[in-house]
């Protein structure tokens, strides 16, 4: 490993991959950026700001420590961060989670397909999971080079789309941030704080499960922590441009299975045929390693039996996808897993600190 070793186009990748992987079906709908931040009118700006800083250190770390310690095994980050039995706990619970999310996003591309074509919910179900299930078997490499180019182009899009919005809505900012308290939107906690910390809680549940593995590829330690950082600001800045849009426009949002695709389609009912299919390919993005991170902790993807594994499982979701209606299914699996996350974010901090501490004591006796 060359720990200098870094070049923008390295960097760029990163951050482009990691957006991608953290867009998913929530983000690229919009139904994540409605019920973790616009539903708490003006609160929605303070819990971005802690996103963007809690979750670029958290992120960071998991990537960068990825790459310092190459582990050898699947569990390895979980028993680094929270010691052997706790960490199988979440090891086993992370995979699980993280297929579930996987249904999540099964769900997202039936209820996309759904409400700007009037497909029935099944059609978008079954092509995201067996386009999913085919990319996995292509292994971590591969995806990695596929969703990162999807994931930059997906936020420019989205960001072009919602800034027209913010200046051609019904509503002014300050009215629309009013306008929250006034209606039934879902929302996964009672207070903005509680909700950011619910959505680092899930998010952690996706990263660590990804994040350590594709550390380990990366070129330099450099070329990680620069990356993953950039990465992070662009997905808080999106989120951001997203918020403002949803609240000029905030009346239409209410009962809106998919936020982004109505915002679209103000625009021009053409424009949002064509954004349906964009929202396909980013939710398609954050489906892939969801369904590659819990099927290879078990199986090889290049063996026959592998193949078969995440074969049945990419079909399994489909059909657990179809119980509930998108924006509940959301809710549900992410705010359950959410607060068990923050419990996993404890124990990095720990971890971090004592491994801080250790290094200075090193340093002094050196």
């Amino acid at each position: 490993m060359s720990g200098n070793k870094v070049s923008l186009g390295g960097i760029l990748t990163v951050a482009g991959t990691y957006i991608a992987f953290a867009i998913g079906s929530g983000f690229a709908t919009g139904q994540e950026v409605l019920q973790y931040f616009t539903s708490y009118g003006v609160s929605a700006f303070a819990a971005l700001i802690a996103y963007l800083i809690i979750g670029s250190w958290m992120d960071t770390e998991f990537i960068t420590t990825g790459y310092r310690e190459q582990f050898e095994t699947k569990d390895g980050v979980y028993k680094y961060y929270c010691g052997k039995y706790i960490g199988t706990f979440y090891d086993y619970f992370t995979n699980l989670f993280v297929y579930m999310s996987f249904i999540v996003m099964c769900s997202g591309a039936g209820a996309t397909l759904n409400q700007h074509y009037g497909l029935p919910t099944w059609v978008g179900v079954i092509v995201l999971a067996a386009a999913g299930g085919l990319t996995v078997t292509l292994g971590l490499n591969r995806i990695a080079d596929i969703i990162g180019k999807i994931g930059p182009a997906l936020i420019v899009i989205t960001i072009l789309i919602c800034i027209p919005n913010i200046f051609m809505g019904d509503l002014s900012i300050k009215e629309g941030m009013a306008l929250t308290a006034d209606l039934d939107l879902v929302k996964p906690a009672d207070s903005w704080y509680m909700s950011v910390f619910n959505y680092l809680g899930f998010g952690i549940l996706w990263m660590v499960a990804f994040l350590p593995a594709y550390g380990k590829t990366l070129k330099s330690f450099k070329q990680a922590a620069y990356g993953q950082i950039l990465g992070v600001v662009l997905f808080t800045i999106t989120a951001l441009i997203v918020v403002l849009a949803m609240f000029a426009n905030m009346a239409s949002m209410e009962g809106s299975q998919i936020p982004i695709l109505t915002l679209a389609t103000n625009l021009s009912p053409a424009l949002g045929g064509i954004f349906a299919i964009i929202i396909m390919f980013g939710i398609y993005s954050s489906a892939v390693p969801l369904l590659y991170s819990p099927a290879t902790r078990f199986v090889d993807e290049k063996t026959s039996k592998g193949k078969i594994v995440i074969v049945v499982l990419a079909l399994l979701g489909a059909a657990i996808a179809l119980l509930l209606p998108f924006n509940k299914l959301l809710n549900i699996i992410y705010v359950i897993n959410g607060y068990v996350g923050i419990i996993f974010i404890l124990f990095v901090a720990v971890r971090v600190v004592i491994r801080i501490v250790k290094k200075n004591s090193a340093n002094k006796q050196s």
